[in-house]
């Protein structure tokens, strides 16, 4: 309840807060002016760092105060607030931010006692004061540093730093970590009520406040997972677990030491410059990013006890794909929209027709009406009984959604039809993960057709193009964070798989809502096809 309530409470302040925010932001003159390296053209606030950094503080605060560790963190957050606060205000020499994160470094250091002094291919040899205290101010600054060097495009820097508290949360979840779960919860909230205002386009920037906050509470937040008493976790986790900043920010620190420039000098040598400069648009762009380091963060999860080998190997596979990539990609030239590259007739006007018009968009609509419907009766099929009470509600939706067709209501969807799908999604999901079992040579054909049904929604949300469902990349980072949940099935509650549970439910709502807003003269069909399953579910739990 506690790790539930951090993470409302960091949401809620935080978007109650961003838009008197704004209000300050305009009338103090605290904007992001766009120049000559920026993506933006208009002045923007940049004060959402402030909502997010207070939004954190207050359930932490009132949580976790006994805690020295803790406590040190506060107050580091609460240094790089004001110096953060200054440098969104007056654009401050960097090596006045650097003392800002240096000074919050040292106290969680000293006071709060958090420090690297064991390595995992070190064995039990404990790493002596003088060579580690150097190496965790680097370690920290490098991270606060990289989050904030990748806040460059609307929605960037907090997706990614969502992504990785998520892995973070969910790792110490599992190694009995509820303090590290609990600030880690109330972030990713804070995070959430942020982008509410700040993807694409964004209506306020976090700034240095909040980038900054970001990569302190990244960094501080690995450190303690990886220095934990007794833990079997590599010291390489945190590799995979920050990301692609950490990959993106030591090729543009070596790229512009090699040109004799400053490492800290700003430039567009980042990846989402280059994604951009080959084409892609600023939607693909951060799409692309944040796919890049969900698999980083779902790999993290899945090689949590590893050996250090395999991560080091595995992670320089990684930095040589995205680099490597990039580079072959610059140098040859090649753009994302050009020439598809097909000369076969027949497969280049396929092509052509399906880029055309809505067709792709409505081929995208279509799978998802199938797999959808294909899911919830095979669900219903396989399950060997189901509860009473569960069939009692399918009636009552039933006669609800009865009264719909006999009343030929065919014009649009209304509220109650939503109502009634929304229902019966959750009910077939709870059946499916509490009373269905169907695998067929060691794997369960629900699981190959929900991850079909995810991949048809994200698609769906890129062609999109409909005035009532205007997907955003907040969405998008959802479904992410639905598809890294649905790795992590030891997390249950009264033995129920509730993150699976909650994946699915997530994915199955986009999924209706993505049908409802597209397919209007489907109308009869869908709700046909609903009374059917309503039926079958009352048959199979009054049956039984």
């Amino acid at each position: 309840m506690m790790l539930f309530l951090s993470f409302i409470l960091g949401m809620m302040i935080t978007v109650v807060l961003i838009p008197p925010l704004i209000k300050v932001a305009t009338k103090w003159d605290i904007v992001d002016v766009p120049d000559a390296r920026k993506v933006h053209l208009t002045n923007v606030p940049r004060i959402g760092g402030v909502a997010m950094l207070l939004g954190t503080l207050l359930p932490v605060a009132l949580l976790l105060t006994n805690h020295p560790d803790i406590q040190a963190y506060i107050i580091g957050i609460m240094i790089l607030l004001l110096f953060g606060a200054l440098d969104d205000k007056f654009n401050i020499d960097y090596k006045w931010k650097f003392l800002g994160q240096l000074l919050a470094t040292l106290v969680v250091i000293v006071y709060g006692n958090i420090t690297i002094d064991k390595m995992s291919f070190l064995g039990n040899v404990v790493i002596p004061a003088y060579v580690s205290i150097p190496f965790t101010i680097f370690a920290l600054m490098g991270v606060t540093n990289a989050i904030n060097m990748s806040d460059g495009l609307d929605g960037l820097a907090g997706g990614l730093s969502l992504l990785s508290l998520a892995g973070i949360a969910l790792i110490a979840y599992v190694t009995v970590n509820s303090n590290i779960a609990l600030i880690a919860l109330a972030v990713m909230g804070s995070i959430l009520g942020f982008l509410r205002f700040n993807t694409y386009p964004a209506r306020i920037f976090m700034g240095d406040t909040g980038s900054q906050f970001l990569g302190f509470t990244l960094g501080v937040m690995v450190v303690l997972l990886a220095q934990q008493e007794d833990t079997p976790i590599s010291s390489f986790i945190p590799l995979l677990v920050l990301g692609l900043p950490i990959i993106d920010t030591m090729q543009v620190m070596l790229k512009r030491i090699r040109q004799g420039q400053s490492p800290f000098k700003p430039d567009k040598n980042h990846i989402h410059h280059q994604l951009l400069a080959l084409g892609f648009n600023h939607y693909e762009s951060v799409l692309i990013i944040y796919l890049i380091q969900a698999l980083m963060v779902g790999s993290a999860y899945l090689l949590l006890y590893a050996t250090d080998t395999l991560l080091l190997g595995y992670y320089a596979l990684i930095v040589i794909a995205i680099i490597g990539g990039m580079f072959l990609a610059m140098y040859a030239g090649w753009q994302v929209h050009g020439s598809t590259g097909i000369d076969n007739g027949f497969v280049k006007k396929k092509v052509q027709w399906l880029q055309a018009g809505d067709h792709f968009r409505n081929l995208i609509i279509y799978i998802t009406m199938v797999l959808l419907s294909v899911y919830m009766f095979v669900g219903m099929a396989s399950a060997s009984s189901i509860p009473m009470d569960t069939g009692i509600l399918s009636m009552l939706m039933l006669v609800v959604l009865l009264v719909q067709i006999l009343r030929k209501s065919r014009g649009e969807f209304n509220w109650s039809d939503r109502v009634v799908l929304y229902t019966l999604s959750t009910m077939i999901v709870y059946v499916v993960q509490n009373y269905a079992g169907i695998t067929y040579a060691g794997i369960n054909p629900l699981d190959m057709i929900f991850v079909g049904l995810l991949i048809t929604v994200v698609l769906g949300f890129r062609y999109a193009n409909n005035d009532q469902f205007v997907p955003t990349l907040l969405d998008v980072l959802i479904l992410l964070l639905v598809a890294i949940l649905a790795l992590f099935p030891e997390v249950k509650i009264n033995g129920i798989n509730f993150t699976l549970s909650l994946a699915r439910i997530v994915v199955l709502f986009y999924a209706i809502e993505l049908i409802l807003s597209h397919v209007k003269k489907n109308i009869l069909y869908t709700r046909i096809v609903a009374a059917m399953l309503l039926t079958l579910i009352g048959v199979v739990a009054f049956v039984n």
